[in-house]
């Protein structure tokens, strides 16, 4: 897997539509319902991705829960989601209320997403 990087702020606000050798693709291929995606910004695949994996949330939710590491509200209140998946009711933190849903989200796609 190639590591995402960020392309520099004038080539994603270029108004180019043509490709060349060194444009750069972001592919993802959902896990869950094999679905395609593919964008040319990083930012772009965050959001068109965050936007799809909304349709699996519970997918999302069960792999988040049976992953392999500790899963730390987003904001600084320390709560530590449990590991098993009876145990959670879903993205929102029982202590502060914060819906981790997108970061979480965003954290699947930057490890499943390709450059192309």
């Amino acid at each position: 897997m190639t590591v995402p990087t960020r392309r520099s702020d004038s080539d994603q606000n270029s108004d180019e539509k043509e490709h060349d050798d060194t444009s750069v693709t972001y592919h993802f291929v959902c896990g869950f319902c094999d679905e395609v995606l593919e964008t040319e910004s990083i930012d772009g695949m965050y959001d068109r991705g965050t936007a799809h994996l909304e349709d699996h949330r519970n997918d999302l939710l069960v792999s988040f829960v049976n992953g392999p590491r500790q899963n730390r509200c987003e904001t600084d209140c320390g709560y530590v989601f449990p590991i098993d998946i009876d145990s959670v009711d879903g993205f929102e933190c029982p202590e502060c209320g914060h819906d981790n849903f997108g970061s979480l989200a965003r954290r699947h796609l930057y490890w499943e997403m390709e450059l192309v």
